[in-house]
């Protein structure tokens, strides 16, 4: 019998055995699931890409009326619309040699943006950035210099009792809508 013992956990007694067929076809589940993973900061690279193309190559009324539908049809708010630019814009993690090393989170990338490229170059090359970094890993990676004070809010909302689960995304939704909102109209859009 061809068969491959793996040790669940260094200190425990139970042994599981896997046949070399089973073995094989679990190295198959984890390369699948490892590259379409990896895809999802390409996606997210190509997306970003769409939208800056799409401010580039568009006249202004036509570009708002893209990101009006995005916004309207809860593809994306605002917010997320103006990450995605941040992301589009910036030189390193727009450059296709990257995207295989980079996070798979729009949030994440979004602060990685925020990073001058030196340190982003510096982080990828040491592998400190790579395709499972988190927001909460960034702290780490890239160290403040200072604090900064924090952004006074334009308004305070206060919910009492539970919301449930599905009401909390729409929720942020109403709320981004309205922070488009009130930015469209200062702007004078």
């Amino acid at each position: 019998m061809n068969a491959v013992t793996k040790i669940i956990a260094p200190e425990a007694a139970s042994v599981e055995v896997l046949d070399v067929k089973d073995v094989a076809q679990v190295e198959l589940h984890k390369l699948a699931i490892t590259r379409s993973w990896s895809k999802v900061a390409s996606t997210i690279i190509e997306t970003a890409q769409a939208l800056k193309k799409a401010k580039l190559e568009l006249a202004r009324p036509q570009y708002r009326e893209v990101k009006r539908h995005l916004i309207e049809n809860r593809i994306m708010s605002e917010t997320v619309i103006s990450k995605l630019m941040k992301i589009a814009n910036d030189a390193v993690l727009s450059d296709p040699n990257n995207t295989n090393r980079l996070p798979s989170s729009y949030a994440t990338l979004y602060q990685i943006a925020l990073k001058d490229n030196e340190s982003v170059k510096t982080a990828l090359d040491s592998g400190a950035i790579n395709t499972g970094t988190q927001l909460k890993d960034l702290r780490l990676i890239f160290p403040s210099t200072g604090k900064a004070e924090p952004e006074e809010p334009i308004m305070t909302i206060t919910i009492r009792g539970k919301v449930p689960a599905d009401l909390l995304g729409s929720l942020s939704d109403v709320l981004s809508q309205i922070a488009y909102r009130a930015t469209v109209s200062r702007k004078g859009f």
